[in-house]
């Protein structure tokens, strides 16, 4: 019976998230016998909120390493860390102990979890290498990163029903850039896992962070002026 209650609930999270990460198969398989793990260990959602947000920092202090090898394992964290990450709300459903502080506590330390795990790797960049330019792109990377986080919360400012009668396009699809792979949290950390496993960091903070989640921020930008623009329009027009 719990066992079919986590696979519902999964799913339903699944839904909910619309995170590429949690439809691939190995998160599909492993995620809800981690669930069912935790469910037997007697942690609060909250509790195992937490442990996943230790992970972020252990992972942060790993990609400040010189070795190649403390990457590795902060790479192998950061997959044990979301899947745990994805644990804590099947538990809370299963268990009925779901609540407005869990989900903000949990959205909380996933955002400054990816946010420490992607300036540490920033820094990490130069500290192996030692060349400014390393610096420079770590530095910058890690601001879009941490921009663009905040960025998202523009469309709170922006009401959807008003967008969608002005535009007539849905406001979650428009303020979406690129496939699944390189949208979201979770795709952050997939990229950060793939640069700290084959060495190659420097590419993704070059090719994923400043090229891509710069064209997010600039089309978020664009996207939100227009729409000021043409909402002062309206309201022009109506006065007259």
């Amino acid at each position: 019976m719990r066992k079919g209650r986590i696979a519902l609930e999964f799913g339903s999270a699944s839904e909910e998230r619309r995170d590429y990460l949690s439809k691939l198969y190995f998160y599909t398989k492993i995620i809800p016998l981690s669930a069912k793990f935790f469910l037997k260990t007697g942690l609060t959602p909250n509790q195992i909120t937490w442990l996943s947000f230790i992970f972020n920092i252990i992972v942060g202090l790993c990609f400040l390493s010189i070795e190649h090898v403390h990457l590795i394992v902060g790479a192998i964290l950061i997959q044990l860390g979301l899947i745990i990450d994805n644990v804590d709300g099947i538990v809370a459903k299963v268990k009925d102990m779901g609540s407005s502080y869990g989900k903000w506590l949990d959205t909380t330390t996933d955002r400054i979890g990816q946010i420490l795990m992607v300036v540490c790797a920033g820094i990490g960049l130069f500290i192996r290498s030692g060349e400014i330019l390393h610096l420079y792109v770590g530095t910058v990377g890690s601001l879009i990163v941490v921009s663009s986080t905040y960025a998202r919360y523009i469309q709170l400012l922006v009401k959807p029903e008003v967008y969608v009668s002005k535009t007539g396009k849905d406001i979650k699809k428009t303020f979406r850039i690129g496939a699944g792979i390189f949208r979201g949290g979770g795709a952050i950390l997939i990229w950060l896992t793939i640069g700290a496993v084959f060495n190659l960091m420097y590419y993704v903070f070059v090719f994923y962070f400043l090229i891509f989640y710069g064209a997010y921020l600039v089309r978020l930008f664009i996207i939100y002026r227009k729409f000021l623009v043409n909402n002062m329009n309206s309201q022009k027009g109506g006065t007259d």
